[in-house]
């Protein structure tokens, strides 16, 4: 239920909340960007959850927070042992677009914008989720040259009910809940010979 998982992790019931993850190498970017433009999410109410993926960053998330008009909406931290609940209780998640990232949007079934990184394969990923319509996708050089683009971007998504469900369905058909089993009675196969 995603009342009680956001009274157990303390998130604010009346406000849209964003999960941003850029992962340990990927969140140097993105965290840059959510520096720039946390300031103008904060006065728009809308709640940040924000992976930083270092002390550091989050030393100085919280430095920024301080400033802000209403800090109890911007939560950031270094890593959560808690991140399925925290995809949980997101309307909308800010991710790379790294082949576990897309696997952890797909399971959960949430509407994301991706930032792939840099000449990477992130790029391809995010050209395909956004042929199937799985994701809004995002090109962060232009993203750090134009943030306010950003700020709209999660703003439409956000006030958009019918586009977040149509990226969430779609996402979620990429999910593989039972690759587990299915990548075991493949071993077992090899390891019987048989095909």
């Amino acid at each position: 239920d995603i009342t009680r998982m956001k009274d157990e992790l303390e998130i604010d019931q009346r406000s849209k909340t964003v999960l941003v993850t850029g992962g340990s190498l990927g969140a140097k970017r993105v965290n840059e960007l959510i520096f720039c433009t946390i300031g103008d999410i904060n006065k728009l109410g809308i709640q940040v959850l924000h992976q930083t993926g270092s002390a550091q960053a989050t030393k100085c998330a919280k430095e920024i927070r301080r400033q802000l008009s209403s800090p109890k909406l911007y939560r950031p931290f270094d890593f959560s042992s808690e991140m399925a609940k925290l995809y949980g209780v997101s309307d909308v998640v800010v991710s790379r677009a790294g082949a576990s990232s897309i696997q952890e949007l797909a399971n959960s079934g949430k509407p994301a914008i991706l930032i792939p990184a840099g000449l990477t394969d992130q790029k391809k990923n995010g050209r395909i989720m956004d042929e199937l319509g799985a994701a809004l996708v995002a090109d962060q050089v232009k993203l750090l040259e134009s943030p306010e683009e950003f700020i709209s971007e999660l703003q439409f998504l956000i006030g958009d009910d019918n586009l977040r469900d149509s990226l969430s369905d779609n996402i979620s058909k990429l999910a593989r809940p039972d690759s587990r089993e299915r990548i075991v009675k493949e071993i077992f196969k090899l390891e019987a010979g048989t095909e």
